[in-house]
C-alpha cells in the first residue's frame, strides 16, 4: 500500500465544487464543526470580491484526502504598504475555522501543508490563520510544525466566544444571572403584555420558495435597522449572496434555524441560526430600530434561550465571537480565540514580522477569565 503523501492546490472554482462529497466525508468522519463543512466554504465564496484567490491546498494519502488548508489570497495594505496575505476562507459570520485533517494522519498532513506554503508558485508575505481556539488541530501541533517549517508559526489570543450550556432548567439558569439583569428582563416583559397581537414564530422546516419570502422580509427590517448603513447585511450584495447560497443549502441538510418576533404582523425582531448536531449557532440579528422602546432584541433572546433549554437538540448556544457586553450578561462559559501568523522570508514578510511585533506591544488584549 502507497502511504506517501502528495498534495495540490486548487485554485478554481471548478476543482472548489469536485471537492464536495470527500471534503464532508473528511470533515464529518473527524468531528469537525459545521464551520468546516464544504457547503460553509461555498457561501463564503461568495463574498468575496474580485481580488480574492483561492489557493485551497489538498493532501492525499494514495487516493484518499486526508487534509484541506482553506486558502485564499488577498492583497491587504499596511500603511500604504501592500502585501499579500495568504488567510483562512472566512465571513463575519464565521465563529471556528481550522486546517482539516484525519486525526490518524494529523501531523503529516499539517507538515505537508506547511511544506507546500515554501514550495507553492503562489505569492504572499503574510499568513493569517483566525476563529482558531485550543482544541484545534492546528494550535495543538503548531509547537512541532514551528520547529519543522521554513515559517515560524506565532499564536495569540485576540478574541472570545460566548455561549450557553443548555443543561438543567431555564428557570436555574436564568436565576443564575444578576439581580440587575433580571429586574431589567421583567420590566421588557411587562412593556411587551401591554402589546397586542405579538407572536414568536421559529422557522426550520422550509421550502425554497418559502426561504426566499422569508428572505425577502428579513430584508425589509433590515432597511429599518440600525445596521443598515454598514456593508455586511441583505442589503449588499455580496453578503446576502453568502446568506441565500447557506440558506439554500441550510434547509437542504436541515441546519436551517430562523426566529421571529413580530407585531402586528410586522418583523420587529430575528435571529438567524445554524442549529446542528445538538449545537446553536447564531450567525446574525437584527431588530427594527422604531421599536428600540421595547427592547425587542432581548424580549427575543429570553424566549430563544428558553426554547433551547426547553428543547432536547440544544446542549449549547453560541453567540459568535466578540465581547459584546449583552453576551456577557447571558453566557455561562467563554472559549478564547486564537490567531496563528507567520511571515514569507520575502523583505515584505520581515517587515511585517516587524511591524507587528511592534504594534502587538502597544496593544494590551484583556480577557477576564
Amino acid at each position: 500500500m502507497d502511504t506517501a503523501l502528495h498534495g495540490r492546490w486548487i485554485t478554481t472554482e471548478s476543482e472548489f465544487m469536485a471537492l464536495a462529497p470527500a471534503w464532508n466525508e473528511l470533515a464529518i468522519k473527524n468531528n469537525y464543526s459545521v464551520f468546516h463543512y464544504h457547503e460553509w466554504f461555498v457561501a463564503a465564496w461568495q463574498w468575496q470580491d474580485k481580488s480574492s484567490i483561492l489557493c485551497i491546498y489538498c493532501v492525499f494519502q494514495a487516493n484518499r484526502l486526508i487534509g484541506i488548508f482553506p486558502l485564499i489570497c488577498r492583497t491587504q495594505h499596511y500603511k500604504k504598504i501592500p502585501f499579500q496575505q495568504l488567510q483562512f476562507l472566512t465571513v463575519p459570520d464565521t465563529q471556528f475555522c481550522d486546517l482539516i485533517v484525519a486525526q490518524d494522519q494529523a501531523l503529516p498532513a499539517l507538515s505537508e501543508c506547511f511544506k507546500a506554503l515554501a514550495q507553492t508558485p503562489i505569492v504572499w508575505d503574510k499568513l493569517q490563520l483566525d476563529y482558531l481556539t485550543v482544541q484545534s488541530t492546528l494550535y495543538q501541533h503548531h509547537p512541532t510544525l514551528s520547529v519543522k517549517s521554513a515559517f515560524p508559526i506565532q499564536c495569540q489570543i485576540i478574541n472570545q466566544h460566548e455561549y450557553v450550556q443548555c443543561m438543567g432548567t431555564f428557570q436555574d439558569y436564568y436565576q443564575q444571572r444578576t439581580k440587575k439583569f433580571i429586574k431589567s428582563h421583567r420590566n421588557i416583559h411587562n412593556r411587551w403584555k401591554n402589546q397586542k397581537n405579538w407572536s414568536i414564530h421559529h422557522y426550520r422546516t422550509v421550502s425554497a420558495n418559502q426561504l426566499d419570502v422569508l428572505l425577502a422580509q428579513w430584508k425589509t427590517l433590515v432597511n429599518h435597522s440600525w445596521k443598515k448603513s454598514t456593508d455586511t447585511t441583505l442589503l449588499s450584495a455580496k453578503p446576502r449572496a453568502f446568506l441565500h447560497r447557506l440558506s439554500h443549502a441550510a434547509i437542504q441538510q436541515q441546519w436551517f434555524s430562523l426566529f421571529v418576533l413580530s407585531l402586528n404582523n410586522t418583523w420587529i425582531a430575528c435571529e438567524y441560526q445554524l442549529h446542528i448536531h445538538n449545537q446553536c449557532f447564531a450567525l446574525r440579528s437584527d431588530y427594527h430600530a422604531d421599536y428600540q422602546h421595547l427592547s425587542p432584541g432581548d424580549f427575543l433572546q429570553h424566549a430563544i434561550l428558553k426554547a433551547c433549554f426547553e428543547s432536547n437538540t440544544c446542549h449549547a448556544y453560541y453567540f459568535g465571537p466578540g465581547l459584546n457586553p449583552y453576551k456577557k450578561r447571558w453566557a455561562t462559559h467563554r472559549l478564547p480565540l486564537i490567531q496563528c501568523t507567520a511571515y514569507q522570508t520575502t523583505w515584505r514578510g520581515k517587515i511585517l514580522s516587524m511591524l507587528d511585533k511592534q504594534r502587538l506591544m502597544r496593544q494590551k488584549w484583556s480577557f477576564e477569565e
